[in-house]
């Protein structure tokens, strides 16, 4: 059997085969220039390869590293000679085919066989793959008698290389000449004089992603292969008076010369406004942006049920982060990113009440955001509404990275810690700059200036990672050592009484760890409750034709299936109109759709849910917010109906399903769409 590695797998091995005795993750990411999650992921893929070809993986000694045994080094060396191994994977051999295109048409299939350590079979192959890659982006590969080109809209091919650099950084690091490497210095140069004159800090990650992509498009202009002819990209004037299109104006005609253009400079403008970013100036940030925000968060907390302890803070965050989703959807720009399908899996009640609360924002900008773009604004919820008592063990987060990666970072350490009581992440910088309360550090970033402990983790968090962390937590004595101390004690005393022990501090981490394991994260129960076709019953879905209905009419309307059953009592419907009084029409979370709730102590019984649709639109509150499908929700918990909410806001979200919803002609129609989704 013939395995691939790719380049980093390749590299690990080397260092792993020379190594005398250890080697850490640290050193691995220093020397193979890969990030530690980067050395995590390679060393599980390599693991499961070597697996298959009947060579032990790499072992671990807690404290010390990982290493290889003998046997597997010369087995291992021997497979290598032998075989004609890649020196790519295919996605990498991919991404190689598809950067030769943007750049240079005088692309060769041999030539790449030949650099890749493949035959030219395996490479068309591997075009082939990438065709299917680049389809929803409606690009492909073309070849006549002149060569191979990219065919399809510049945006796009643009829009296709960033998202596939966001959601694999990795790759980044594949092709890099020496003209690539000076364009990165030059644009992180740049962007950092940028940042400095107009009092905005972009995240590391849009740094990082942004200078490898740059530099490329800049080649692909400078070999004249960018397919501009006749093609405009128009921004508002508004945008021209903007500092990032004056700083775009300044930066392309001094690089491009002779090739500037309005398009150019319009569409990096575009990139820059909408740069995740972790500061903006006041007066750059958008006043509707904002009053829409507290809208969001109402919304929220009525949904939730629950209150946010800075809720100042979390409004500026929210406020700073759509302020740039806004261009990057204007712009047709959203990331995307598999890291964070963590966040719908595992915190389901926080992305469905972040989905359901964003329709006011998704209204103003005309579009729907995407799973990663709706994730990204949930972990702002997680972290704030998951905060602990003051008087327990304080830990401080330190995050390198934008808002949203160190709030995702909180998100995991609170799940995975309820016990513990962490302050806000805030960024290396601030370290100096505050006073600090708190017992220990937990960072994505290696400090200097603290003389707190400190540890050092994966911004998305490994099982490695939370092995250190419960270790680091039992010495620092953030979380209860005394039994783990005296089992520790009793069981290192009878091995140094009866053995001979070589290697002593070696044994006492591992014993350590085997008496941390057993106190080891159990996966995340399965979410419990009815399903929704078990709640939305059809003898609790109802039809009107009543042209003079008003909302409050309508809602009373909804809730008399839930009231004839016993569910709720008249109080809380009483209670769900008079929220929409106080709070607006934040009950209005999807086009035409209402979902009218309040709080379990304002008259429910039991787990109910109803719902109306009518034949024609009416006005909630007011002309703005229409509404013609009204569902009711009464939740006598903050988790039993986290199921059926679940796969409600997932039928919601498709607009096939919506619209089949929207044309039944009687109950029996929904309540089999909801139970198809269920299947």
């Amino acid at each position: 059997m013939q395995v691939q590695f790719n380049q980093s797998q390749l590299k690990i091995i080397d260092l792993l085969v020379k190594v005398k005795y250890f080697m850490t993750v640290g050193d691995m990411s220093e020397k193979v220039k890969v990030s530690e999650r980067s050395v995590y992921k390679n060393l599980s893929s390599l693991n499961k390869k070597l697996k298959t070809l009947d060579i032990e993986g790499t072992r671990n000694v807690y404290g010390q590293g990982y290493y290889l045994s003998e046997k597997s080094k010369q087995q291992i060396q021997k497979y290598l000679a032998t075989e004609s191994s890649s020196k790519y994977s295919s996605l990498e051999r991919q991404y190689i085919v598809f950067i030769n295109l943007l750049i240079d048409s005088r692309f060769s299939v041999q030539k790449i066989a030949q650099g890749c350590g493949v035959s030219k079979q395996t490479i068309l192959k591997d075009i082939q793959s990438l065709k299917q890659k680049m389809k929803s982006f409606e690009i492909t590969i073309v070849s006549n008698y002149r060569g191979h080109f990219l065919q399809g809209q510049e945006i796009k091919i643009r829009q296709f290389l960033f998202s596939w650099l966001y959601s694999d950084h990795e790759l980044a690091g594949i092709y890099e000449t020496r003209e690539i490497k000076e364009l990165k210095v030059l644009i992180s140069q740049w962007l950092s004089s940028f940042e400095n004159s107009n009092n905005i800090i972009y995240s590391d990650e849009f740094i990082y992603v942004f200078a490898n992509f740059y530099a490329l498009i800049l080649k692909r202009i400078f070999n004249n292969n960018a397919v501009l002819k006749g093609k405009k990209y128009p921004i508002s004037a508004k945008l021209q008076e903007t500092p990032e299109y004056k700083f775009s104006s300044s930066f392309l005609s001094i690089l491009l010369g002779d090739r500037y253009s309005e398009f150019e400079n319009n569409y990096l403008t575009s990139v820059l406004l909408g740069g995740q970013k972790r500061k903006l100036p006041k007066d750059s940030i958008n006043t509707e942006i904002s009053k829409i925000v507290y809208v969001i968060i109402n919304s929220f907390k009525n949904l939730a049920d629950c209150a946010f302890k800075d809720e100042n803070k979390l409004h500026q965050d929210l406020v700073v982060h759509l302020a740039t989703t806004f261009f990057r959807v204007k712009y047709r720009q959203q990331y995307q990113n598999n890291d964070f399908d963590s966040i719908k899996e595992n915190y389901p009640d926080i992305y469905i009440y972040t989905k359901m609360s964003i329709h006011p924002f998704e209204r103003f900008i005309g579009a729907s955001l995407n799973d990663y773009e709706v994730g990204l604004i949930s972990i702002y919820f997680a972290s704030e509404i998951s905060r602990k008592n003051e008087n327990d063990p304080k830990v401080l987060l330190v995050s390198s990275g934008s808002n949203g990666s160190a709030g995702f970072l909180m998100t995991q350490m609170v799940e995975q810690y309820p016990n513990v009581n962490f302050s806000l992440p805030i960024a290396p910088s601030e370290l100096t700059n505050r006073p600090i309360e708190e017992r220990a550090i937990i960072t994505n970033i290696s400090l200097t200036d603290t003389k707190l402990p400190w540890l050092k983790v994966n911004s998305v968090l490994t099982s490695k990672d939370f092995e250190n962390i419960d270790n680091f937590f039992q010495l620092n004595g953030i979380t209860n050592s005394e039994n783990l101390q005296t089992e520790f004690k009793a069981i290192m005393e009878t091995i140094y009484d009866n053995t001979n022990v070589i290697h002593g501090k070696a044994l006492e981490k591992g014993i350590k760890q085997i008496l941390v394991d057993k106190k080891k994260h159990e996966k995340k129960k399965k979410r419990t409750g009815p399903l929704l076709s078990e709640v939305l019953t059809e003898d609790k879905i109802k039809f009107s034709h009543d042209k003079t209905l008003n909302w409050e009419q309508a809602i009373e309307l909804c809730s008399q299936p839930l009231l004839t059953a016993g569910n709720i009592t008249k109080s809380y419907v009483t209670a769900m109109i008079n929220n929409v009084k106080d709070n607006g029409p934040y009950i209005n979370i999807g086009t035409e759709i209402a979902l009218a709730h309040a709080r379990p102590s304002q008259g429910v019984n039991r787990l109910g849910m109803s719902l109306l649709l009518l034949d024609h639109d009416i006005d909630l509150v007011d002309k703005e917010h229409k509404i013609k499908l009204i569902i009711v929700l009464a939740a006598q918990d903050s988790t039993s109906h986290l199921r059926a909410l679940s796969e409600l806001a997932k039928i919601l979200g498709n607009k096939e399903d919506v619209s089949k919803i929207m044309n039944a002609k009687n109950a029996s129609e929904i309540e089999e769409l909801i139970k198809k989704g269920e299947k």
